[in-house]
């Protein structure tokens, strides 16, 4: 695990030393951050269109009901719908 978080992981953060390219990365096809996280990510750094596109992309997931309550509170405090 050690060589995991030396090798791999920690390098990798150590690109994302911007917002900005923090933000490239999540919208990178290849990211494997699930939709609300970056729903989250945006809304909390005021990227509302950004946390928009990722709140209409959560109902074609697989999220149980009690997810998509809290996801669609979560939404609506922040202004997303």
């Amino acid at each position: 695990m050690k060589y995991n978080i030396l090798g791999f992981i920690l390098p990798f953060f150590e690109k994302l030393n911007t917002v900005q390219k923090l933000i490239n990365e999540l919208e990178a096809s290849e990211t494997l951050l699930h939709t609300a996280a970056k729903m989250t990510f945006f809304a909390e750094i005021k990227l509302l269109d950004k946390a928009r596109v990722e709140y209409k992309k959560i109902s074609n997931e697989n999220y149980n009901r009690h997810q998509l309550a809290r996801l669609k509170e979560y939404a609506e405090k922040h202004g997303l719908i």
